[in-house]
């Protein structure tokens, strides 16, 4: 983790001065839904243990906060952050686990109106997980939504997005242009 540091320093500082009169700046809150932690889990627990005879979980999706800061008409780069946490229940035992996320994104706007936009966005990065069974660590992840779709005036718009990764499957979103 530490060695990414590094590079999250570059990219804030590659981004352009914020006093500018256009907005090409972006803020984003959003929810997901089967990320890629919780395919993960679920999967390494069914398959990984023919013991759990009594196993149910619970989740309340992927949380994502996103900046993104556009560099033209086509091209936008920022980071992703996202938050999942996942409640096992298996053979009279219940688990936590935590899953944070930063995600550096680049953002390809397909179509760009006034009150409706399409892109495609491809974050990768680094993953914390906070698990039950597993010494807490460090992995990759990624997020690759091939269809976005944004409704509303310029400057607050709703959002949803199909794709896999950490962020999920399916997620919806509101996004603010300053």
């Amino acid at each position: 983790m530490k060695k990414l540091i590094p590079f999250f320093i570059c990219l804030l500082l590659c981004v352009p001065s914020f006093g500018q009169n256009q907005r090409d700046n972006q803020m984003s809150v959003s929810y997901g839904f089967f990320s890629n932690s919780k395919l993960y889990t679920v999967l390494s627990r069914i398959f990984g243990s023919v013991v759990a005879k009594d196993y149910k979980a619970s989740d309340f999706g992927a949380m994502s906060f996103e900046y993104m800061h556009d560099l033209g008409d086509l091209v936008s780069v920022g980071v992703a952050m996202s938050y999942f946490h996942l409640s096992t229940f298996e053979n009279g035992n219940s688990y936590e686990f935590n899953n944070y996320s930063l995600l550096p994104a680049v953002k390809l706007n397909w179509y760009r109106k006034p009150w409706f936009g399409s892109y495609t966005k491809v974050a990768a990065g680094a993953s914390y997980r906070d698990f039950y069974e597993e010494k807490d660590r460090v992995y990759f992840n990624f997020q690759v939504s091939l269809l976005g779709l944004e409704v509303g005036p310029e400057f607050l718009r709703a959002y949803t997005e199909i794709g896999v990764g950490e962020q999920g499957a399916l997620v919806a979103g509101l996004r603010y242009r300053f």
